[in-house]
């Protein structure tokens, strides 16, 4: 059993190995393998990294934390030193080296600050669960008056059944194109009649209230191993959601699988970042959507009620970049809550749009409904009754008064006004010469 005490400078705890910067063991960068050691124990260590840092040490201690390993980590609590401050003992600053550190070598000074709430948040962050205070187990800073001491234990991983149970839920409006909901209802039979998934279709005032009672009522009535969100407006067959599922299966660190889908309002997949590797079967990502998604009723219950829900920004806009979307807030408190997300680079999700067909140089172009309303009619609108002509198969056309004084016929090169007109070549040019036309 591997026990670490990080930072562990002269205080030996029976049963841990020491891991110390000064012994040449930088704690941003363990020697360990994932998930190799049963428990870690860093008392007054984490201030001394800058806070641009923090989540970046967290995450490595967590890393080589094994999942239901505990975690145990004491801080300075700056509201405490901070009432402290009147206190006859805090003179001749001490307050200062309190908070800041004792300047005695290049290692002691302080470089974050914390209190309970924010040391609170980044271990929620990194999946650490059942937060609580701890007495003091060393003769070390950890007894401090002004200490704050934090235990919690790593999220074990998802159970995976050999056979998992799985209830599609539909936010479904209460008035859709039929032909979309057909093509959605199809492939929602297949997935019951072959595979035994259950269905529940949630209607109400807007998606969001509609979504988690439909979600709601799924973990009541059937106590699924998984929920599968399924949209109206989405595109795809059984083999989709039997991949998201073979995938989840393979990962039992993941809460949520979505596929990849474009955007409605740009050339560009949903939460797509250019800086991520999307080479592999699966990309983790912070956010994701609820087109054909595959979630852990498990992680659901860990969030707090409502699941969606929209927070304006601090002027009480929701046109800002400092407001939160209904769909993005419920992602914030998954990863709030350390709860791992990935998108699947193989399951793409077709996205029904409704369109207006414009003809143009080439015969016809679609334009996204969202991109009219935003900046009306797209460039090349154009009618040329040629390119119509020419997409009949066999079509001969009739003779025109011209035609028959002339004898040429259609299929010849043509110049743009003869296009226009749909005559040949030297039947323009006798055209451009007469007064009359």
């Amino acid at each position: 059993m591997l026990k670490l005490n990080i930072g562990a400078g002269a205080t030996v705890l029976d049963g841990f190995t020491a891991v110390d910067i000064k012994d040449g063991v930088d704690a941003i960068k363990l020697p360990y393998r994932d998930g190799e050691a049963d428990e870690i124990y860093a008392s007054h260590v984490l201030e001394h990294f800058h806070h641009s840092k923090t989540n970046a040490v967290l995450a490595e201690w967590c890393r080589v934390l094994r999942p239901g390993g505990r975690i145990s980590i004491a801080v300075p609590d700056i509201k405490e030193i901070l009432a402290m401050e009147q206190d006859p003992r805090m003179g001749g600053g001490l307050l200062q080296a309190f908070a800041m550190g004792g300047g005695v070598d290049q290692h002691d000074h302080h470089g974050t600050l914390f209190w309970r709430e924010t040391l609170e948040r980044r271990l929620m962050a990194m999946g650490i669960e059942d937060i609580k205070e701890f007495e003091p187990v060393a003769d070390d800073c950890s007894r401090y008056p002004f200490s704050l001491n934090l235990t919690g234990v790593k999220r074990p991983l998802f159970a995976v059944k050999a056979v998992p149970r799985v209830v599609m839920v539909c936010s479904q409006p209460r008035v859709s194109f039929s032909t979309m909901f057909r093509g959605m209802m199809e492939t929602i039979r297949e997935l019951g009649d072959k595979h035994g998934f259950e269905y529940i279709d949630a209607t109400g005032q807007s998606w969001d209230q509609s979504l988690q009672n439909g979600l709601l009522k799924a973990m009541e009535k059937y106590n699924p191993d998984y929920i599968l969100t399924v949209d109206f407006d989405g595109a795809f067959d059984p083999s989709d959601v039997l991949k998201l599922l073979d995938l989840a299966q393979s990962r039992p660190d993941l809460a949520a699988i979505f596929p990849i889908q474009m955007s409605r309002h740009d050339q560009f997949p949903l939460v797509f970042r250019p800086e991520l590797d999307y080479s592999g079967e699966l990309t983790e990502a912070t956010y994701g959507h609820f087109g054909l998604t595959l979630i852990r009723p498990e992680a659901l219950k860990a969030l707090p009620l409502p699941w969606f829900h929209a927070i304006p920004s601090p002027e009480g806009r929701f046109d800002t970049p400092m407001h939160s979307d209904t769909d993005i807030t419920f992602w914030r408190e998954m990863a709030g809550r350390g709860y791992k997300v990935a998108q699947a680079n193989r399951v793409p999700l077709g996205h029904i749009v409704l369109a207006v067909r414009w003809p143009c140089a080439t015969g016809m172009t679609y334009q996204p409904i969202e991109n009219y309303d935003k900046g009306g009619r797209p460039p090349g609108v154009v009618f040329d009754a040629e390119v119509f002509r020419r997409k009949i198969p066999g079509y001969v056309p009739p003779e025109s008064a011209i035609q028959s004084a002339t004898g040429v016929t259609y299929g010849v090169p043509m110049d743009n006004g003869a296009a226009r007109l749909g005559v040949s070549h030297s039947v323009a040019e006798d055209l451009r010469r007469t007064p009359d036309l």
